[in-house]
């Protein structure tokens, strides 16, 4: 009973202040004016929204205009693969040579250097392209290392034919 006429007190209370119609101050001498209180809000809002656009189209321009500051005329990077969120493969081409580099947040390993004769890179060509190209060119030219993936993958299909018979004899068992 208590709580439910606590809840009237403040609703009525609530309706008083709202019905009256003048605003009261602790001070004398102080103007209230809706319209200068709407002119207000409205300035503000559009410095607000002008401080917003300003900062966009600044960090639009420093972004750009430090993309100079960091090429070098030594080194380009020429493409990035992400494997995963904290591993890259990345072609960086230094002077006449590319480097074909994998990174991971606290390592960089160089999977091979070459020359820029060996890799052609061309800028309508896509990363995975230029990859699968070099694993091609450089298995041919080793037909030692062909020899012995085909061997590699003859065993592999033995081991699968051999763990597809156990498992079949296990599941007539089971």
């Amino acid at each position: 009973m208590k709580t439910n006429s606590k809840y009237r007190t403040l609703l009525l209370s609530m309706i008083i202040i709202l019905l009256t119609g003048g605003i009261s101050y602790a001070t004398d001498g102080v103007d209230f004016n809706l319209g200068k209180t709407i002119l207000k809000l409205i300035f503000y809002t559009l410095i607000f929204i002008g401080v917003v656009i300003l900062t966009i189209y600044g960090t639009r321009f420093i972004a750009k205009s430090s993309g100079r500051f960091i090429n070098s005329n030594y080194m380009k990077v020429i493409d990035i693969l992400k494997l995963d969120p904290n591993t890259k493969i990345a072609i960086i081409k230094i002077s006449e040579t590319v480097y074909i580099l994998a990174m991971t947040n606290n390592t960089i390993e160089v999977l091979d250097k070459l020359s820029e004769d060996e890799i052609q890179i061309s800028s309508n060509r896509q990363f995975e392209e230029e990859l699968d190209r070099y694993r091609y060119n450089s298995i041919e030219k080793n037909r030692y290392i062909s020899k012995f993936q085909r061997k590699i993958s003859e065993l592999l299909k033995d081991s699968n034919k051999l763990i597809d018979e156990e498992e079949k004899n296990n599941e007539k068992m089971g």
